[in-house]
């Protein structure tokens, strides 16, 4: 259970930054904003009657951390990319 929350949160921390100007959007953005969204989660499910999960909150903050980390990486490499195939059509 602990990966698939995960998982979950990890588009939020790819689509939030992508929404928002790269300077607006830190990882402290990124990772408030998956816990805001996780303790939503967690509490509407204590309210419905379900078992609420400490460990469900903090998996899913990470996986919103996971998730802009994972972009980051994907856009370093991307700018490595794009600029030595610039210097090579030069």
């Amino acid at each position: 259970m602990l990966f698939e929350n995960i998982v979950l949160f990890m588009p939020v921390g790819v689509l939030f930054p992508l929404s928002y100007k790269e300077k607006v959007c830190s990882a402290g953005w990124v990772l408030k904003i998956g816990m805001v969204l996780s303790l939503l989660i967690e509490s509407i499910q204590f309210v419905i009657g379900r078992t609420a999960d400490i460990c469900d909150f903090v998996m899913n903050s990470c996986g919103a951390i996971f998730g802009y980390v994972f972009l980051s990486i994907i856009r370093k490499l991307y700018k490595a990319f794009t600029k030595n195939n610039a210097e090579r059509l030069l």
